[in-house]
Formats: structure tokens, C-alpha cells, sequence
């Protein structure tokens, strides 16, 4: 899973569309799934701040909604791989199967921000 992160001003809410992609492993990469992965230090986990994914609003740590902001862009999507939203946190078997993928996900990741 990526995320198309939404044109807006700096002071806009964070809006995101969620989307399933097919991640190349190491050896290759896949033009059609071009994305930039998004490292950050997730900080104050108790005061969570929202942002939008498929129209539902997210909680998330004030340091991911700064690095969101600062990161999208004014007049076009930006596509990203964010790990707290893009492995789903609820599955503990999905989440085990993608933690393993990361490395693969951070190699082929067009840019790391």
C-alpha cells in the first residue's frame, strides 16, 4: 500500500488517498509503482493530530502530520510509502509479512525523504 499524498497549502489538512501497489523486490523496480518512502521519528505517541486516508480521518503523531506537510506538494500528488499508515497495523500477520519487506521497500523507494 501507498499513499497519494494530496496537493494543499502548508496550513491545508493532510489528505491522502490509500491505494495497493506491487512492490519490486530488491533486484528490480517497477515503473508503474514509482514511489518515495518517508522516514521520520514518530515521536509524542498520546497526542495524535488527523489526517485524512480515503476520506476517514487517521490519528497521527504530530511529527508525521510536520513531515506530511512539509513534504507535500502545492499543485500536484506526491506518492509515499509511510509505514505507521501503509502496513496495516491491526493484522499482526500482514504486519510481520511487511515489517520483513521494509529494506526492499526503503532499496526500491525512487527517494528516501
Amino acid at each position: 500500500r501507498v499513499l497519494d499524498l494530496l496537493p494543499g497549502a502548508y496550513s491545508d489538512n493532510i489528505r491522502t488517498l490509500m491505494r495497493i501497489v506491487d512492490f519490486p523486490n530488491s533486484e528490480s523496480r517497477n515503473s508503474a509503482s514509482q514511489y518515495e518512502a518517508l522516514s521520520y521519528v514518530s515521536g509524542d505517541l498520546q497526542n495524535r493530530q488527523p489526517v485524512v486516508v480515503n476520506g476517514v480521518p487517521l490519528g497521527a503523531t504530530p511529527s508525521l502530520r510536520s513531515a506530511l506537510r512539509h513534504v507535500r506538494l502545492s499543485s500536484q500528488k506526491r506518492t509515499i510509502w509511510v509505514n505507521v499508515i501503509c502496513i496495516n497495523q491491526c493484522d499482526i500477520e500482514k504486519r510481520s509479512v511487511m515489517v520483513s519487506k521494509m529494506d526492499a521497500i526503503y532499496s526500491t523507494a525512487s527517494r528516501v525523504i
